[in-house]
């Protein structure tokens, strides 16, 4: 913290409005040589140094700081004092007092004040698309192709004359005539024995 006290003028009581009381001092900028930005660059470097998150800051004392500065306890009130004048990571610091009694030392601790959700958005760049021009495609005419004319031979079938066949008369054959047979008569003994004693008597008459 080189040349620290030159940016700021340290005294027990409070000498203007900007002073920042410190413990039980009070650390007043010095504007009218203004505060160099290789101080606050410096001061911003021991945060991002030792904290990961700046929000690690809230809530510490001169006694959880002084290590970082060999315990020096007046580098760590302007360290502290040189804090309220910066904003890191949208955060601001600010030093709170707390006296506990008429006999007893004022402690004094960070308080950070963290961005709103508001704040912490982060607008993502608009990036316009590329304006794509449309390409018409050129219009290709296929070509037309006439496909020749083949004529077909035309092919005469052969006149085949059918044979005539003369139809062959054929002879009428007559079917035999065949003569109904007569009945032969069944003649039983009985009426055999009577014709023959009738022929007999005839016989006898004629004689």
């Amino acid at each position: 913290m080189k040349n620290l006290a030159n940016n700021f003028v340290l005294s027990r009581a409070k000498i203007s409005n900007s002073s920042i009381q410190v413990g039980d001092l009070y650390i007043t900028p010095n504007f009218d040589e203004n505060i160099s930005d290789e101080i606050l660059s410096e001061v911003e470097s021991i945060v991002r140094k030792n904290f990961t998150n700046v929000r690690q800051l809230n809530g510490k004392s001169v006694k959880n700081l002084r290590h970082l500065f060999e315990d020096n306890v007046k580098t760590t009130q302007f360290f502290m004092g040189a804090l309220t004048l910066l904003t890191i990571d949208k955060c601001k610091f600010y030093v709170v007092n707390n006296k506990t009694g008429i006999l007893m030392p004022t402690i004094s601790v960070l308080e950070v004040q963290f961005p709103t959700a508001e704040e912490e958005k982060v607008e993502a760049p608009v990036v316009e698309a590329p304006v794509v021009e449309e390409v018409e495609a050129p219009v290709v005419e296929a070509p037309v192709v006439e496909a020749p004319v083949v004529e077909a031979p035309v092919v005469e079938a052969p006149v085949v004359e059918a044979p005539v066949v003369e139809a062959v008369k054929t002879e009428e054959t007559k079917a035999p005539v065949v003569k109904p047979t007569k009945p032969t008569k069944v003649v039983t003994k009985n009426v055999a024995d009577a014709q023959k004693q009738n022929a007999a008597k005839i016989e006898e008459s004629l004689k």
